[in-house]
């Protein structure tokens, strides 16, 4: 549900799939404001439109997750301040690749040299929703 914070930029949830190649995926991410929680993986969490006895063709492997987040940049500044750094090993060298690092089960992402954990959907933002 979207609401407005006092400079009147809104900000709210988002439920997406973990979809790193889709070209909307990186401006989502930063626009986090918050962990990324993953929802449990249901037969039922995706329909098709108008069928609702219809079952998504992708939903056993997609994971979907549920996004706090903000139009204003500085609430995501403060956000990624939050999370730890990167690491890498020492003596190594920092990828060239333009493509963010990423996990390979995809529960981790990289923004700005920053780790963000993806957590379990059981606890949602702070009490929020």
């Amino acid at each position: 549900m979207p609401t407005e914070d006092t400079d009147g930029i809104s900000e709210g949830f988002m439920i997406v799939p973990i979809w790193p190649t889709q070209s909307w995926y990186p401006k989502l991410l930063h626009m986090l404001v918050d962990v990324p929680r993953v929802l449990p993986s249901q037969r039922t969490a995706l329909q098709m439109p108008g069928m609702k006895q219809e079952v998504h063709p992708l939903i056993k492997k997609m994971v979907l997750i549920v996004c706090r987040l903000s139009g204003n940049p500085m609430r995501h500044r403060d956000f990624l301040k939050r999370q730890p750094l990167l690491s890498y090993s020492l003596g190594g060298k920092e990828p060239l690749s333009s493509t963010p690092p990423t996990s390979k089960d995809g529960l981790h992402i990289v923004i700005k040299n920053r780790l963000i954990h993806y957590s379990p959907g059981a606890r949602f933002f702070s009490g929020v929703i």
